[in-house]
């Protein structure tokens, strides 16, 4: 099996067991495992022997993620030693209230912009400049959005986006699961 492996969950330099695990991890396949990064430090993820990253944006969904001030700092450490591989866009399931949506006119893809793709626009015109100055793919892996969406974002955006359909995987038959949680973190939402 020589595929590789995107890891979703944000890596977090505080949660020492998790930082463990990952060690193990990448000891064995560090140049197959691509590692989320929701803060500012490549450094430690390079110090638990992560060489592949992508960049997490803080989203409507209020989860983990950096704003983009924080990505522009966390990229002008050019000595981190992790080769930066795009931006993750974790989007919430639910349809984003977002108070500006864009009318949009592209290829099959006209009227007005849902609130998926009216984030994940914002955060493409975000990527793509740093992306210039920095050297890396002008690349997007996106959550709960339908293909349709993708298509326009990749087209209007003049980027390369891929689809995490985890969700959609585990939603697909909701009988059969039984579904449980852990906190990992309490953020503000300036709500």
């Amino acid at each position: 099996f020589r595929r590789v492996l995107f890891r979703s969950e944000p890596f977090l330099p505080t949660d020492r067991y998790a930082v463990d695990v990952w060690r193990r991890v990448l000891r064995l396949h560090t140049d197959r495992v691509v590692v989320t990064i929701a803060g500012p430090d490549l450094h430690a993820v390079n110090g638990a022997g992560a060489t592949r990253a992508r960049l997490e944006a803080a989203t409507s969904m209020h989860r983990f993620g950096a704003s983009p001030q924080e990505l522009d700092q966390t990229l002008r450490g050019t000595s981190h030693g992790v080769r930066v591989e795009g931006l993750v866009i974790h989007l919430p399931i639910a349809q984003p209230q977002l108070r500006n949506t864009a009318a949009l006119e592209s290829p099959g893809h006209a009227g007005k912009a849902s609130g998926w793709l009216s984030e994940a626009l914002a955060w493409a015109h975000t990527w793509s400049p740093l992306a210039k100055e920095y050297g890396l793919p002008a690349h997007i892996s996106v959550s709960h959005m339908t293909t349709q969406d993708a298509q326009a974002l990749a087209t209007i955006a003049g980027i390369s986006v891929d689809m995490r359909i985890g969700t959609a995987l585990w939603l697909g038959k909701p009988d059969a699961l039984k579904v449980t949680g852990t906190v990992l973190a309490v953020h503000e939402t300036g709500m």
